[in-house]
Order: structure tokens, then C-alpha cells, then sequence
């Protein structure tokens, strides 16, 4: 039972690093930035979902749904709809806009969802699921893990684009990195139980390293940087496929050592408890907060580049203290939670993760 206890720091903090990946590359004028975050941030939160995946093993599958349903499409409808109201106030929409909106939401798919942020939580409900059934009928993690990226290869090279509502296929799409992070979790264990070798340390140093250099180097030059150095100029769509997925777990790594490096301030790690709330109020704040500021006369320019990394840190600090925390402490049923007083459904073990 101790071991279901555990929370990892890190693993709050690199959720956080991860939200704040999706509000800073949603901001316009983020040129490089906005691409290189949009090329990582994926592969990192579903790593940071999978962790704790095989800790609801033994749970029975329509219990698991129910409650994965409760906690993760109840805020998208919750989150969708305090969106709706504020932009029927804000913005005067149409009949005709509101409903387009409301079939959006409905369909819920990546391309058309009409909270941008928000399509990350139907895609990760079927992933999760299916993750479910995976544990039941493969008993081997490598085998698991195989499946998934034999799945996730087939999706991407069949029709990348999404098609399906609530991103039932994009679940499968991305089903290799909560698959990783399940892996991370078992490998992670056992180096606990074990003991790692000053040896271990010192490869993992290196590694560690070496993917820093890799993050840096496709930051700047891009994808096809190591392959022009081989003297390939253009490389085949599977080719390209690989070399996403490639930098993708790079960017997973860099981030989970970062994470463990911020681990040490709570604040952080408490912030990164609440990252379903960050990713349901991030269009809201993106437009209520501004307009609060220029209601009492100060200005808040739409700041590009270098610039907007700071910028973006301090709304999301700023929305943390006025939207977050207030939805976290009085309307937990907009996050599938019992209003205060009311009894859960079932005793809930604490995992190394909540469910984004």
C-alpha cells in the first residue's frame, strides 16, 4: 500500500512545464518557440498521464470507465461551457455561432474542437481505456509497449489527421508515449527497490546530457539537422515518422529531468497538481485577464518571442491565484469531483498522477 502512495513531484511539475508548453505555443507571434513546443509537448503529457496507468489494473473496467469518464470529460463539458457563457457576454455571439459551438463541442475532435486546449482530455479518456484493456490482455509490459507503437505507427501512417469525433482514433495516434510513461513507472520502481550504481548515475548523467544536446540542436536547426549531416536532404514520410517519434521521447527526457531538477519548489509541484484547471481556464484567461488589466488602466501588449515566455508565466501565475485555485476549493464538480460533504463513489488510492 505504500507504494500507491507515493506522489512524485517531478511528475506534478513536468504536467506544469507541459500546460505551460500548450499556453505558450497557442500565443501568436511564438515563431520558433511555438513550434518547438508544439513538436514535444504532446509526447510529454501523455508520458506524465501513462505513469500511473498500471495502478488501476485491478480496478474493473466499467468502473474505470465511469470514473475516468467523470474525471476527464465531465471538465471538458464543464470547461467548454463556462467558455460558451463567457464569450456570449464578452463577444455577443449569434444563435447560429452558439450552436456551431455547442456541435463543435459535441463532436469534440482535435481539428474542430472550439477550445483548442481541451481536445487533449476526450483523446486522453479513449487512450486510457484502451490502455486499460491492454494491461488485461497483455500481461508483458515490452509486449505492450510493442503494441502500442505497432498501433500509433499504424494511425499515423494510415490518415495522421483526425477524423473521428473525441479523438477515438488520435488516442490511438499517441498511444506509444502513455505506453512509455507506464514503462517509466515500472522501471522506476524497480531501480527504487534495487538501487542504482554510482556507475548508473554516471551513464544516466551522460544520457541525460547527450538529449539535452539533442533538444538544442532541434530547437534551432530542426528535425532534418541529423540527417542532412548523413547528406540526406529529404527523407521519406516513415522516415520523418521515426524521427518525430525520436524527438518526441528527447523531448520527454529533458523534460523529466528538468522536472526532477524543479521538483524541490513546492510551489511548483502544487501548481502542477491542478493542470486540468490550467488547461480548462487557458482561453478564458487569455481574454478575461487582459481585459481586467486595461479595466484599470494598464496595458498588456501581445509580446512574441523571448519575450513571451515570460509574459506567458505570469498569466498562468496570475490565473493560478484567480481561477484556479477558486475552482479547485468550490466548484470541484466541474472537475468530477463530489461538491463538499458528499460521500466519493468508491475510496479513491492516490497515485503517483492525477488524470492529466
Amino acid at each position: 500500500m505504500a507504494a500507491e502512495k507515493t506522489r512524485y513531484g517531478w511528475l506534478d511539475v513536468m504536467k506544469l512545464i507541459g500546460i505551460y508548453f500548450v499556453w505558450a505555443a497557442h500565443r501568436e507571434g511564438m515563431g520558433r518557440y511555438g513550434l518547438f513546443f508544439l513538436s514535444i509537448v504532446l509526447g510529454v503529457l501523455f508520458f506524465a498521464s501513462g505513469f500511473s496507468a498500471a495502478r488501476r489494473a485491478q480496478t474493473p473496467v466499467s468502473a474505470f470507465i465511469r470514473e475516468k469518464f467523470l474525471r476527464v470529460m465531465v471538465p471538458y463539458f464543464s470547461f467548454s461551457i463556462l467558455t460558451l457563457a463567457a464569450r456570449v457576454l464578452l463577444e455577443q455571439m449569434t444563435l447560429g455561432e452558439i450552436i456551431d459551438w455547442v456541435r463543435r463541442m459535441l463532436w469534440a475532435s482535435r481539428a474542430n474542437v472550439p477550445v483548442t486546449a481541451l481536445w487533449f482530455l476526450p483523446c486522453l479518456f479513449w487512450m486510457s481505456v484502451y490502455y486499460q484493456l491492454l494491461l488485461r490482455a497483455i500481461k508483458k509490459p515490452a509486449a505492450r509497449l510493442a503494441v502500442c507503437f505497432a498501433v500509433s505507427a499504424a494511425v499515423k501512417l494510415i490518415h495522421e489527421g483526425p477524423l473521428l469525433p473525441w479523438g477515438i482514433e488520435q488516442a490511438g495516434r499517441f498511444l506509444v508515449y502513455y505506453a512509455l510513461g507506464d514503462m517509466a513507472a515500472l522501471w522506476l520502481a524497480r531501480a527504487r527497490q534495487r538501487g542504482v550504481s554510482r556507475a548508473g548515475v554516471a551513464a544516466l548523467a551522460l544520457v541525460t546530457a547527450a538529449q539535452f544536446y539533442v533538444l538544442y540542436t532541434n530547437f534551432y536547426f530542426g528535425t532534418g539537422y541529423f540527417p542532412s549531416l548523413l547528406g540526406v536532404s529529404e527523407v521519406s514520410y516513415p522516415v520523418q515518422s521515426l524521427l518525430t517519434f525520436f524527438y518526441q521521447c528527447n523531448g520527454i527526457w529533458c523534460v523529466a529531468a528538468a522536472s526532477m531538477a524543479l521538483a524541490a519548489l513546492p510551489g511548483l509541484c502544487r501548481a502542477g497538481r491542478a493542470t486540468l484547471v490550467f488547461c480548462g481556464v487557458e482561453s478564458l484567461a487569455k481574454t478575461i485577464l487582459p481585459l481586467a488589466l486595461e479595466g484599470v488602466g494598464l496595458s498588456f501588449p501581445e509580446l512574441g518571442g523571448a519575450a513571451a515566455l515570460v509574459q506567458t508565466a505570469l498569466l498562468m501565475a496570475a490565473a493560478y491565484y484567480l481561477m484556479v485555485l477558486p475552482v479547485t476549493r468550490y466548484f470541484p464538480w466541474m472537475l468530477g469531483k463530489p461538491r463538499p460533504g458528499e460521500p466519493a463513489q468508491r475510496p479513491q488510492a492516490s497515485s503517483g498522477a492525477p488524470a492529466i
